[in-house]
């Protein structure tokens, strides 16, 4: 789909041979930005994330085609299948590297020098290919072939222990590693096609997901260098006068409060009812949820703002859905799916209000006659050939039919269910970008 006004990456071609979650937001972005993006998957294995998840907790008779976290990941891509197994694969895949720009995948270190698909031999058929390899340590170093998903690559970070618990249990976010992994290597594939544009070089980015995430923390290891190689967990924290999450009115509401300087601690005080000179020790979480809990959050974040003090209500998903602002700034894109309905997207990047909505997350093998037959100027007869030998297609042989088991997931805490959220997307689609607060709910 056209966007309506000229993108950064207009006019680029970037081959997706990735799966799971980082590899396909770097993809994701380029999308975004205005690539046309090409997602590399095979009926032997295709992206995992096709399945459990699928609208309404239902397979489908095409449950490939349905998986949620999918359609989040990969929409404005198109899709082919190759089997890479396949001499025939791996050609065909060289043969579209001379024509793109760049080629992103996150398969383990060993992957592709095994398949004869490296750096070193792609760039000899297109030496301005810019290659870019997300893993979870690196593809160099002893820990390479360690088996990292996000939390790993989160805890091999340090992150985790400045973000330990009340009880000093470190805490592991929702996938954060591979979000930071995912758009460190998309900022690094700018700067490499700005080098490219400079010099008429290409160049191979080695992105460790670890190393990504640790780079936001930096704080933290100059307070190792500066306090006898003890890391302070709270030196990040130590110009806050207080920062936490607080108790309101209502089962699960709460409110986020963050001091960072005189002025805000005295309208604090003032809020609280208690003198301006009083301090952080002073005041504890009881002193603070005393006042929070006679307001629901949506009151509490009201009456903190206007008195200048920075904070807001801890959202759910539907109130997020729900936002008012969020609507008024067009985050939220419907995309439709002809195998999962209407749902709305949102938007990885702000590229202005009159990009139209991406395409839809594609069916698996959808664009193998335009790639094959327009882009590399295949027959009819070679892709029916390829087909018959199961280089490609558009079933995979092993599809996904379990959907999630929601008792289980409900019950360990996986998941929350809202009984009310088709009524609630009905709602989205129909409500004007200025509605205001009172019909979140």
């Amino acid at each position: 789909m056209k966007n309506a006004r000229k993108l950064p990456f207009d006019g680029l071609r970037v081959i997706d041979v990735t799966t799971t979650y980082a590899g396909p937001i770097t993809g994701k972005l380029c999308a975004e930005m205005g690539a046309e993006v090409i997602k590399v998957e095979s009926i032997q294995r295709y992206d995992v994330t096709r399945g459990p998840v699928f609208p309404d907790n239902e397979p489908g008779e095409e449950s490939w085609n349905r998986g949620g976290v999918f359609h989040m990941l990969n929409c404005g891509k198109r899709g082919i299948t190759l089997d890479l197994n396949s001499s025939e694969g791996k050609e065909i895949l060289k043969s579209l590297v001379k024509i793109s720009d760049v080629l992103v995948e996150n398969f383990s270190p060993r992957v592709m020098k095994n398949l004869g698909l490296s750096y070193e031999e792609l760039k000899i058929i297109n030496p301005r290919l810019i290659m870019a390899s997300v893993s979870g340590f690196g593809q160099t170093g002893p820990r390479r072939d360690h088996t990292a998903y996000a939390p790993v690559m989160e805890a091999a970070s340090g992150l985790p222990y400045l973000t330990r618990d009340e009880a000093g249990t470190p805490h592991l976010s929702t996938g954060l590693g591979d979000m930071v992994a995912g758009t460190t290597a998309a900022a690094a594939m700018a700067l490499a096609l700005y080098h490219r544009e400079l010099s008429g070089e290409g160049e191979y980015l080695d992105i460790a997901g670890a190393e990504a995430v640790a780079a936001q923390i930096g704080e933290a290891f100059v307070s190792d260098c500066i306090n006898d190689g003890q890391w302070d967990r709270d030196f990040w924290a130590a110009s806050l006068r207080l920062s936490g999450v607080y108790q309101c009115r209502g089962e699960d509401k709460w409110i986020a409060i963050s001091i960072t300087n005189e002025d805000e601690w005295r309208s604090l005080c003032r809020v609280l009812d208690l003198t301006e000179q009083s301090s952080r020790r002073e005041i504890s979480r009881s002193h603070i949820e005393q006042w929070s809990c006679r307001f629901d959050h949506r009151e509490a974040q009201e009456i903190l703002q206007q008195a200048g003090i920075p904070s807001a209500l801890v959202a759910d998903s539907r109130q997020v859905i729900l936002d008012p602002h969020l609507r008024e700034r067009h985050f939220w894109q419907w995309i439709e799916h002809d195998d999962a309905g209407k749902r709305p997207f949102a938007k990885s990047l702000s590229c202005g209000t009159d990009v139209e909505s991406l395409r839809p997350a594609p069916r698996l093998g959808q664009d193998n006659e335009y790639v094959l037959m327009e882009l590399l100027g295949m027959s009819q007869e070679d892709v029916q050939r390829l087909a018959a030998k199961k280089v490609i297609g558009h079933v995979p042989l092993y599809p996904p039919t379990r959907a999630v088991n929601l008792p289980v997931a409900l019950k360990q805490g996986f998941c929350e269910l809202d009984p009310d959220y088709k009524t609630t997307l009905a709602g989205m689609d129909r409500l004007p970008t200025d509605v205001s607060s009172p019909h979140l709910k």
